[in-house]
């Protein structure tokens, strides 16, 4: 797994955990809207899934996922299922 599919995950996760300790709606990943990658380089995907990545300070920033990385996330989802 690359560098960056690792920290999107990780992202993803903590705005998870983060909003269910501080009772914030849940966030969505709407899979019915990709982003087009309009700057797209050699090797990069041709568009990603936003997500709201809210941090410790309760600031919201935009993450851009693969649908690699959100498979990923969704398998960890299914294979952990005590943790959700």
């Amino acid at each position: 797994m690359n560098a960056l599919l690792i920290i999107a995950i990780a992202l993803l996760v903590a705005a998870v955990v983060l909003c269910r300790r501080v009772s914030f709606a849940r966030a969505a990943i709407d899979l019915r809207q990709p982003v087009d990658n309009t700057a797209r380089k050699f090797g990069e995907a041709t568009e990603y899934f936003r997500a709201d990545v809210i941090d410790h300070a309760g600031a919201t920033q935009v993450a851009l996922l693969t649908r690699d990385a959100v498979q990923e996330g969704l398998l960890r989802g299914l294979r952990n299922q005590e943790d959700l």
